[in-house]
């Protein structure tokens, strides 16, 4: 079981600052391996079309590279997304009601973090497809995975069938 103690004192940090009793909502906070260039992100859970709480998850392979106060900041950044949620009923992004959530929690208001994720490139296959224009092009996977299953697709500029050619490898 991972500890999430200091996690949840941040946020509740956040909910505090900006006038909110985080145990009035539902907001769990867990890791996801699978967030390897975001250090977080948060989503609205919604009850009978209120937002009523919502989820923070956030990365495990960087948290384990990154300092406490980038984490700090992290969790944060995610619990001001959970309060626009709340106090506003929607997303504003990271627009000016998220910033001044931030501002109120002592933090500028940055949509970035600086973790280096390079050791957490994950080697990609891409498709490449060709028509009758010269040179051809790159297929995303799911457009690639149709096109094996039988569908067809038309070039835009050349208007001939597409098929695939090959694949290749690119970090992502």
């Amino acid at each position: 079981m991972i500890d999430l103690t200091k996690e949840y004192r941040w946020a509740k940090y956040a909910f505090e600052k900006n006038n909110l009793d985080m145990s009035d909502y539902y907001v769990p906070i867990s890791f996801n391996n699978r967030l390897t260039s975001t250090m977080g992100r948060a989503k609205a859970k919604r009850s009978n079309g209120i937002v009523d709480g919502g989820t923070i998850e956030l990365s495990g392979p960087l948290w384990s590279v990154a300092t406490e106060e980038q984490c700090r900041e992290t969790t944060i950044h995610e619990a001001c997304h959970i309060i626009d949620y709340i106090k506003n009923n929607k997303s504003n992004g990271h627009g000016t009601k998220w910033k001044f959530y931030m501002i109120r929690c002592g933090l500028k208001p940055e949509r970035c973090h600086e973790v280096d994720t390079s050791q957490f490139k994950r080697k990609v296959k891409r498709h490449r497809f060709e028509c009758g224009c010269i040179g051809g092009g790159k297929c995303v996977t799911r457009i690639a995975n149709r096109i094996k299953n039988g569908a067809t697709y038309t070039c835009s500029k050349c208007r001939q069938r597409i098929y695939l050619s090959g694949t290749f490898e690119v970090l992502n």
